[in-house]
């Protein structure tokens, strides 16, 4: 296999990691949410984000920043790094 196509084969491997990583986030939110008994808009509404910005991180369709992560930790009486662990 030639070099460009090792690296070509490389980037969709950590593409797909990172959307794995994004998905396991997103439904890890939607647990802690659902079981605090809050729609999407309540705990959106609640914790000052536009609903749509929340349903794409449940969906594990955005990357979010490290304020956010902490933002919602805060939100959910957990330390960032619990929010990050992969059960």
């Amino acid at each position: 296999m030639n070099k460009a196509r090792k690296k070509q084969t490389s980037s969709a491997t950590e593409r797909h990691k990172d959307l794995e990583a994004m998905k396991a986030f997103g439904k890890k939110i939607r647990i802690l949410r659902i079981m605090k008994d809050y729609t999407i808009e309540q705990f959106a509404n609640e914790i000052g984000l536009h609903a749509s910005q929340l349903s794409r991180i449940e969906r594990g369709e955005t990357n979010v920043t490290i304020s956010t992560i902490t933002f919602l930790a805060k939100a959910f009486d957990v330390k960032p790094a619990d929010l990050l662990q992969r059960d």
